[in-house]
C-alpha cells in the first residue's frame, strides 16, 4: 500500500506541473487580440475628432462614451482571464495577448490597477511582461491616489491652454536616473511626443 500511495503521489504531482507547464490555447489567444482591437480602435481616431471637432465639440463627447463603454465589456472579459489563469505572459499568449492584458486593466478603475498591480509587477520580475507597461501603471495609481508620480509617464491636458504638461514628479531631479535604471529613454524626449518642451529642475 505504501509504494502504491507513492506512486500515486508522484502520478498526481507530475500531472499538476505537467498541467502548469501546457501552453493556453489559441482561442485565449485570439480572443485577446480581438479585446485589444476593440480597446484601440476608438482610441486611434480621437486625436482625428479633436483636430476636427475640437476638445469640447459633442463627437468628441460621443467618442469618449464609446470609449468607457467599450472599457467597461473588456474589463469583464480580461478579468474573468486574469482570475481564472493568472496574469499571462508573453510565452503564454504572445506579446499582443500580454499587452491586451495591461491595456485594459490600465484604463479601468483604480481599484482594479490596485487589485492586479502585484501579478504585473511578478510577470514583469519574470521577463513575461514589458517593465515599460509596469512603470505606466505604477505612475497612473500614484497619481490617482493623490501623490506624485515616480517616473513622469502621466501628462494632462490644461483646459485653459489646451496644451499638455506633465503632472508632479517624486524626486524630479533624479527622475531619468530611474527612468534609465529600466531601460527607458529620458523624460525629455519622451515628452516631445506631447508637445511638451521639458527642462529638469
Amino acid at each position: 500500500m505504501r509504494y502504491i500511495f507513492f506512486f500515486l503521489l508522484y502520478s498526481f504531482t507530475f500531472s499538476v506541473f505537467a498541467q502548469e507547464a501546457t501552453p493556453i490555447n489559441d482561442s485565449l489567444k485570439r480572443e485577446l487580440e480581438i479585446i485589444y482591437l476593440a480597446d484601440q480602435a476608438p482610441r486611434r481616431v480621437v486625436n482625428q475628432i479633436v483636430q476636427k471637432y475640437g476638445f469640447d465639440s459633442p463627437q468628441l463627447d460621443s467618442l469618449n462614451r464609446l470609449i468607457r463603454q467599450t472599457d467597461s465589456l473588456n474589463q469583464v472579459k480580461v478579468m474573468s482571464i486574469i482570475d481564472r489563469y493568472g496574469w499571462l505572459g508573453k510565452s503564454q499568449v504572445g506579446d499582443l495577448g500580454n499587452q491586451t492584458l495591461f491595456l485594459v486593466i490600465q484604463h479601468a478603475a483604480l481599484t482594479i490597477q490596485e487589485r492586479y498591480l502585484p501579478l504585473l509587477k511578478n510577470s514583469v520580475n519574470i521577463d513575461e511582461s514589458n517593465a515599460y507597461d509596469l512603470v505606466l501603471m505604477e505612475d497612473r495609481i500614484l497619481v490617482s491616489q493623490g501623490k506624485k508620480q515616480l517616473y513622469g509617464s502621466q501628462v494632462r491636458r490644461n483646459p485653459q491652454t489646451n496644451l499638455y504638461e506633465v503632472l508632479p514628479i517624486e524626486d524630479e531631479k533624479n527622475v531619468d536616473k530611474r527612468r534609465k535604471k529600466i531601460g527607458l529613454e529620458s523624460l525629455a524626449e519622451y515628452l516631445k511626443g506631447f508637445g511638451i518642451d521639458y527642462k529638469n529642475k
